[in-house]
Formats: structure tokens, C-alpha cells, sequence
């Protein structure tokens, strides 16, 4: 982004109010970690089409460094709780789609955070089956709509460390709550489960 955009985001950091992020990581097994949004998605905003275009566009460059961006202003406001993380969870995404789209966006992203941090990015979750698009559900569609997609494999890899879920836009925070549901299905116990998002429609 150029320092125009940069200066001009209309930034959430520090703020995930009425997200969904919250109730979802309420569900966990652990207690809730460091949860972060970078910026406010008006999908009418220029803003918004950063967003697209790293998802749907073929540019998984892009949504790494947007996760480097966002990253450097975690680490410049929350650096001890940044510190804290020990692993990064990109939500998954279901082979299939992935072998369409060519890459998930949520790994890139978390990929950038780690290029900044440090921090190492795990593979623990999985897309267990395909679900339909999101877009224009309810908050209730979209919990039932990705019912039983996420597993989580590897369990005894997240004993007692400090896990970040890592995605690109939180809407309602149903996918956030399936990937936190299947952490604790599988038996993982982990001291704290977080999430860090590039945006949410507040």
C-alpha cells in the first residue's frame, strides 16, 4: 500500500468489538489470547478490494504483505503479547478449493505475520469437507453452513502453548468458532487460543 492508504485505513487495532471473535474463542478449551483487528471492511471501500483481490485475484503475494503490515503494528503496539504467541493456525481451506484457488489466503497471511514475528505457522487444522459460500448467510447460516468442516490433527503439538488463529475477514466469527470447537474435539490442550484478522464489518 502506498503511505497514502496506509495513513488512511481505517484502523481497528486493539478493538474487536461486536466481531464475533469474542464468543467464538469464549467455546474454547483454553482461555482467550490476544485477539487483534487490523482494519474496518466496508466491502463498498477501496479498502475492501486489497482484501479480494489477495483472495480471489491470484496474489497470494499481496495477502502476505498484508500480514507483514499488519504485523509490524502488532508488534509496535502488542509486542509483549506478541512475544507471548508460540504457534499460528491459519484457518484451512478444503484441498479442493485450494487446488482451484492455488493457495489459501488465510497461510499467506499468517505467513506474513511470521516473516515480521517470527512466529512459527502450524498445520495442525484441516479442512475436513467443502462448504458453500458464506456470503449473504445469517449469523445462524453460517454456523450451520460450517458445521463439522474443521478437524484438528496432531493434537498433542498444542499442549500448553500460546496459539493464534490467523484468517482474512471475520464476520461473524462462525469459522473462527468451528476451528476452536474442533481444537478441543480433538483432545489439544493449549494454554490460550487467540485470533488475529486483517479486517471485520463493524
Amino acid at each position: 500500500m502506498c503511505t497514502d492508504c496506509l495513513l488512511s485505513l481505517p484502523r481497528l487495532v486493539g478493538h474487536t468489538g461486536d466481531t464475533g471473535i469474542a464468543e467464538a474463542l469464549s467455546n474454547g478449551v483454553a482461555p482467550a489470547g490476544l485477539s487483534a483487528v487490523w482494519f474496518r471492511y466496508d466491502r463498498h471501500s477501496p479498502f475492501a478490494d486489497l482484501v479480494r483481490s489477495a483472495k480471489y485475484g491470484n496474489r497470494p503475494r499481496q495477502a502476505r504483505l498484508l500480514g507483514r503490515a499488519f504485523a509490524r503494528e502488532l508488534t509496535a503496539d502488542y509486542k509483549s503479547a506478541i512475544d507471548s504467541i508460540d504457534l499460528l493456525l491459519p484457518v484451512p481451506m478444503h484441498w479442493f478449493k485450494q487446488i482451484r484457488r492455488g493457495y489459501n489466503q488465510s497461510r499467506e497471511i499468517a505467513a506474513g505475520i511470521s516473516d515480521i514475528t517470527g512466529i512459527p505457522v502450524g498445520d495442525n487444522l484441516i479442512s475436513a469437507r467443502p462448504h458453500t459460500s458464506q456470503t449473504h448467510r445469517s449469523r445462524r447460516g453460517r454456523l450451520v453452513n460450517v458445521q463439522g468442516t474443521v478437524e484438528c490433527r496432531y493434537p498433542a503439538e498444542l499442549k500448553d502453548l500460546d496459539i493464534c488463529l490467523v484468517d482474512d475477514i471475520v464476520t461473524t466469527g462462525a469459522t473462527l468458532s468451528e476451528c476452536v470447537l474442533a481444537i478441543g474435539h480433538a483432545g489439544a490442550r493449549p494454554s490460550s487460543i487467540g485470533a488475529l484478522t486483517l479486517g471485520a464489518p463493524m
